[in-house]
């Protein structure tokens, strides 16, 4: 991935310096870069398993402990780890930063003597390669940073939606299980509302948020990337909290029929991380701080999936499944 991103921006960087016409061609930069994220987006994924015919009143197939088996089977590609490798991305760019303020700080400087010598200034070039190259150079570097950001939302998207997937075949096994005892139905269904309301919840705040669009508009609206900080710190720690609940709620219905799911408590549950002091300490610290920002980013994600694979297992037993097959 980040290769094709890094490789379309290279081929118009190169356009751009040697080509003439540099004024004309820059404007198509960015959306050139767009263009290779599109190209990640809609690449070839694996088809979707046909959906059988339905007769009844029922909407999707549904084959009892297996589907949910199947649900906790497929976060080994969905909820992949991610490696602090990725790092490499935000730290070019902020050696970038660093580099641009270390020449402006230095001509400032130079400047400065000269003029309180009474000496001929000196014309300090900011940038000893030239603009066209550090042009170049800055959209290669930022390429890389949406390649990060795009990495860390679409795997967001994949756990979220596999998760949202396992919670609702959970509700769908038990309420198989509670119609075949009708004594104890009426029970069951009332003290099943309140985690189908927190269901709901879930679906409607946990929406999927597209990493095409959230990555590439950075590039155009710079302080949009506040934002995907934003939902990236917040949305596995609200996630937990949504989740922890409706899985007490639910495990207090199943007991109605009998069934004793037991979600495990979670270990180490993420902390709610305050948005506002790491924006006030990156800038404080000249961005020094948002590279942690990134290291916790990254290792809270990978925090929250070892919790969650802890939790469908116990789950998956309580049920009556089972990680392998027979």
């Amino acid at each position: 991935m980040i290769v094709l991103i890094l490789a379309v921006a290279a081929i118009f960087e190169v356009l751009t310096i040697h080509v003439g016409g540099y004024d004309d061609l820059l404007f198509w930069i960015p959306a050139l870069l767009g263009i290779g994220l599109l190209v990640l987006a809609v690449k070839k994924r694996p088809p979707a398993p046909p959906v059988a015919a339905v007769t009844g009143p029922s909407v999707a197939p549904y084959a009892g402990v297996e589907s949910i088996r199947r649900d906790v089977e497929s976060r080994v590609t969905t909820d992949t780890p991610t490696s602090t490798t990725w790092l490499v991305l935000p730290a070019l760019q902020l050696v970038l930063e660093y580099s641009v303020f270390i020449f402006v700080l230095y001509s400032l400087i130079v400047t400065a003597t000269e003029t309180l010598r009474h000496l001929p200034l000196t014309q300090v070039q900011l940038l000893p390669l030239g603009q066209p190259y550090y042009t170049a150079v800055s959209y290669l570097v930022f390429a890389g940073l949406m390649a990060f950001l795009y990495h860390l939302i679409q795997r967001r998207n994949e756990h979220l939606s596999r998760e949202h997937a396992f919670l609702e075949d959970l509700v769908r096994e038990l309420e198989v299980r509670a119609a075949a005892q009708p004594d104890k139905l009426d029970e069951f269904r009332a003290r099943l509302a309140p985690a189908q309301s927190t269901l709901d919840e879930i679906r409607s705040k946990e929406t999927r948020r597209d990493p095409l669009i959230w990555s590439v508009s950075t590039f155009f609206v710079g302080v949009l990337i506040l934002f995907v900080y934003y939902f990236l710190m917040k949305d596995f720690y609200r996630h937990e909290e949504r989740e922890d609940r409706f899985l007490q709620q639910l495990s207090f219905a199943a007991s109605a029929i009998g069934v004793r799911l037991q979600p495990a408590r979670r270990d180490r549950p993420l902390p709610n991380r305050s948005f506002a002091i790491y924006v006030l300490l990156s800038a404080i610290t000249f961005y020094a701080f948002w590279m942690y920002w990134n290291y916790r980013i990254i290792q809270d994600q990978n925090r929250h999936l070892v919790s969650e694979w802890e939790l469908e297992d116990g789950l998956l037993t309580g049920i009556g499944g089972n990680l392998a097959r027979d």
